[in-house]
């Protein structure tokens, strides 16, 4: 009884000094500047629309901009052959101005594949982005991208590049970001980032998948981004349900990864000041009895696979790792990070209090002890 008073102290000394230290956006999200010399004003979904004719221009919002249906039914001004919104900026011409946003939101985009879409083109409000894009809310977005080989897709931007800053920026109400490849990444607010993202948050669900067979697998899923690539994310939350899954049919490699703020981090990347209350899940599925997937499939709150640093974040979402039909490897489950918490990246002062399990051969079970502990609570 002695023992368990004590750990008991030590998990609600650890809660109170995260709760004291984090620092995370409302969802109030901050107006811009009163200044706007320089910049062309967006008042309708047309101005939207012709921020694609000047990518490096600087923008700002004037009001809510509201997308209906009509748009995007046969013959609405941006039905598009049914792909509905094109995405401003391309992997080969992408955005590198600035959107502010100025406290407003843009509500029910419908954005689809696109036949023309270049291999590592992402999709969302934006393509890919090498500019900044803040104190942006948008609102029941349709987002799906089912290209053979990279299929990203974010609410705000589906590539971040190595320039893009996005922050205050949020992607709310019915929301659903999906995407379906051989290498499939969704993320609520960016589907692949190597920029940096602050002061963000996202309550949509967020799905990662692929059925695809003869080759290797990846799928990874965030509540803000799948993957953090050498870069930051601070200051940012994820409430919505973030899923990975993947079905194959052949002896092939097959990764699933599915983080409440990110699915993988790279060594140097670091999210700091952050939390998930969001369902996460994983699932790899074989669809015949020689299926294998060699690599284990990871589900945490905030970083399924973390190369980098996590700190100062928590977890009160329940995370789920499964394996079906598949003899090898088993589903990883944990609350803070999946994989890598102890011996590549770093946990400091954070806490996991959301319910943890993994399955394998479709069997319940906790996860591994090593992973529990690193992800429910590490200090540093």
């Amino acid at each position: 009884m002695r023992k368990v008073l004590i750990k008991l102290i030590i998990v609600l000394s650890v809660v109170l000094v995260v709760s004291i230290n984090l620092c995370v956006p409302t969802s109030a999200i901050t107006q811009g500047s009163n200044d706007w010399t320089g910049y062309t004003p967006v008042s309708n979904k047309s101005d939207l629309d012709n921020i694609r004719n000047n990518l490096s221009g600087k923008y700002y919002l004037t009001n809510d901009i509201v997308f209906s249906d009509d748009d995007f039914a046969s013959g609405g001004q941006f039905y598009n052959n049914g792909n509905g919104w094109t995405p401003i900026g391309s992997y080969s011409n992408s955005f590198t101005g600035v959107l502010d946003g100025n406290g407003y939101t843009i509500t029910g985009l419908i954005i689809n594949n696109f036949a023309s879409m270049d291999m590592f083109d992402g999709i969302g409000l934006f393509g890919t982005n090498n500019g900044v894009i803040r104190n942006l809310g948008v609102k029941d977005i349709s987002v799906t991208n089912t290209s053979t080989i990279y299929a990203q897709a974010g609410g705000i931007v589906g590539y971040n590049d190595f320039d893009g800053e996005i922050t205050n920026c949020y992607v709310s109400g019915n929301s659903c970001i999906n995407t379906n490849g051989y290498s499939s990444y969704a993320g609520g607010i960016a589907g692949y980032s190597f920029g940096t993202i602050s002061n963000c948050f996202n309550t949509s669900k967020v799905t990662a998948q692929s059925s695809c067979s003869g080759r290797t697998v990846e799928t990874y899923a965030g509540g803000i981004t799948s993957v953090n690539y050498n870069n930051k994310i601070t200051n940012c939350y994820n409430t919505g349900r973030v899923e990975s899954l993947s079905n194959i049919s052949e002896k092939y490699f097959a990764r699933c990864l599915a983080g409440g703020i990110c699915g993988k981090q790279t060594t140097n990347s670091i999210v700091k000041n952050s939390y998930n209350t969001g369902a996460i899940s994983t699932s790899v599925s074989g669809s015949n009895p020689f299926a294998w997937a060699p690599y284990p499939n990871y589900a945490a709150g905030i970083v399924a696979d973390n190369e980098g640093n996590i700190e100062n974040c928590y977890n009160t979402g329940k995370i789920c790792g499964t394996t079906l039909n598949i003899e090898e490897p088993k589903g990883i489950a944990g609350g803070i990070a999946g994989h890598g918490g102890i011996s590549e990246g770093s946990i400091k002062q954070c806490y996991n209090v959301g319910d943890i399990s993994a399955e394998k051969m479709g069997k319940i079970r906790s996860a591994d002890p090593e992973w529990r502990l690193a992800g429910f609570l590490m200090l540093k």
